[in-house]
């Protein structure tokens, strides 16, 4: 009975140090819960911070965008303007040139003439 009685004490001791260990173990595994707790709330709070800066990009990438088809459509329509008053001031600048050869010619006419005049008139 004595050799059952020490048997069951010493299975009590090796039983009762298991659950020690297991308590300290359960203890470790607390802390390191409310650690990652505390660090999921950390990253949920992130997530929301996150999440409304996105929202705020998102829609300024909106607004922007609209701006930005907004200055293509001018863009295109002052290069479609710009071509057309090219065209214009090409054709204005070989107008002129053109005049300004009739003018030169009617200038030497005019000259040619004018001395002719003066040399019919002394002549009379």
């Amino acid at each position: 009975m004595n050799i059952k009685i020490l048997e069951l004490e010493e299975h009590i001791t090796t039983l009762t140090q298991k659950v020690t260990g297991l308590e300290k173990q359960k203890s470790r595994l607390s802390q390191e819960i409310e650690i990652l707790i505390l660090d999921l709330e950390k990253a949920n709070n992130n997530h929301r911070e996150v999440k409304a800066r996105l929202e705020t990009v998102d829609r300024e990438y909106k607004t922007l965008l609209v701006k930005y088809e907004e200055l293509n459509m001018l863009y295109e329509q002052t290069s479609k303007d710009l071509k057309v008053r090219t065209a214009e001031y090409t054709k204005i600048v070989q107008e002129y040139e053109h005049i300004k050869e009739i003018h030169e010619k009617l200038s030497y006419d005019f000259k040619k003439l004018s001395g002719r005049w003066w040399w019919w008139c002394w002549w009379w």
